[in-house]
């Protein structure tokens, strides 16, 4: 561009698309965060149950992710993968850190050592951690699109 007043109109714009994903992003509503725990905790916690609850437990947690999306969708208008922004994707990246150890220890306690409980331990903590890590994602997401120039 050389033209100096397109440039400013090129860089006005992109602010204020920056600050139309934040003020969408304002009013999380607590019902995804549980929605995502749930998903979460049965993605970890499932792989602790019997054959075939074990193996049912994928699709239906990742059909409810889907669902999440597409609510998502419709009500902001968009949806960023947790994995896209620069900053943000480091908190994804620690949180499929220690759910994928908190599934190992769940497929250990409950296939080798037979406890029981441990598929209702671990999916309640990936319950906790899901909804934790997402705020703190979100949190994260926000400070990035201030900072850049929102």
């Amino acid at each position: 561009m050389t033209d100096p007043d397109e440039a400013r109109r090129a860089l006005e714009s992109i602010r204020d698309a920056r600050t139309s994903v934040l003020q969408r992003l304002e009013n999380i509503h607590w019902g995804y965060d549980l929605a995502y725990g749930a998903v979460i905790a049965l993605l970890v916690g499932g792989q602790g149950l019997p054959q075939p609850f074990s193996i049912l437990t994928v699709p239906i947690a990742l059909g409810g992710l889907a669902v999440m999306v597409r609510w998502w969708r419709a009500k902001t208008g968009i949806w960023v993968s947790g994995y896209t922004p620069r900053r943000p994707r480091w908190v994804a990246f620690g949180l499929a850190a220690i759910l994928i150890a908190l599934m190992l220890g769940n497929l250990y306690c409950s296939r080798i050592l037979h406890l029981w409980w441990a598929p209702l331990a671990a999916g309640g903590a990936a319950f906790v951690l899901g909804i934790v890590f997402g705020r703190w994602w979100m949190r994260v997401h926000r400070k990035e699109l201030l900072e850049t120039g929102a």
